[in-house]
Parts: C-alpha cells; structure tokens; sequence
C-alpha cells in the first residue's frame, strides 16, 4: 500500500531519508529498528540497499 506523503518538502524528504541512511549504518541502530519494527535483517538490508542507491551522490549540505 504506498502512503502519499505531503507534509514534507523535497528537501526534507531527503534530509529524512539521509537520517535513515546514517542511522542503518550503525550496527546497534540497524539491530534496534530491525526488532522494533519486526523485520528480518534482510529485509532491513534490502531496504538499506534501496536507501544506498537513492541518496548516492545527494549533498544535503551542499547550501552551507
């Protein structure tokens, strides 16, 4: 079921979606979400991957 998310700009999207990012390359971090969310780490790696692929090459500090 896809969610269409409107509060958000596009640049906070991306600021969220980096936030994933750094947070699922923390080993602890990844292993909190994967048990609190119910989901197998390969699921959650899968969905890093994903998450990898989209960010790649996105500044979020490219206007400071």
């Amino acid at each position: 079921m896809s969610h269409p998310i409107t509060y958000f700009s596009d640049e906070e999207k991306t600021i969220i979606v980096e936030l994933a990012r750094l947070a699922l390359a923390d080993a602890g971090v990844f292993d909190k979400f994967a048990e609190a969310m119910d989901m197998s780490d390969e699921e959650l790696q899968d969905l890093r991957a994903k998450i990898e692929m989209e960010t790649n090459g996105v500044d979020i500090y490219k206007d400071e």
